[in-house]
């Protein structure tokens, strides 16, 4: 959760509330499973507002994409033109979708970040 402490609380006590005597890896899976359930109308909800190439610049965010503007990374995510891409990261950092840390990109919400890779990218929850 990044230690974001609304959602730090939210897994604690979705685990606490699923497990018996000792939180295991599966108790906190399934609570995090939970959490993002409980959360997916809200980012099914902020999705809807995104147009296509501002999806793909999520995604190409969520990848580790540092360079958004490079030839390759346009090609590859279909963005668009520098002046789109600029427009769309300058509309998401904005509506505190993204954050610029250090050069590079990161989702403001961890918890729309691994529902956004899982649903958009197909790729698991951290390291379970």
């Amino acid at each position: 959760m990044q230690c974001h402490s609304w959602y730090v609380q939210q897994l604690s006590h979705y685990t606490w509330n699923i497990t018996q005597k000792k939180a295991t890896r599966t108790e906190v899976y399934n609570a995090l499973n939970e959490l993002i359930s409980a959360n997916m109308p809200l980012y099914q909800k902020e999705m809807e507002i995104f147009s296509s190439t501002q999806l793909n610049l999520l995604k190409a965010v969520s990848n580790g994409e540092k360079q958004l503007t490079s030839g390759r990374v346009m090609n590859e995510y279909r963005l668009g033109t520098p002046h789109n891409v600029s427009k769309n990261k300058v509309l998401l950092i904005n509506n505190d979708i993204i954050g610029e840390m250090g050069g590079s990109y990161c989702f403001m919400d961890p918890a729309f970040e691994l529902w956004f890779r899982k649903s958009f990218l197909n790729k698991p929850y951290g390291n379970f």
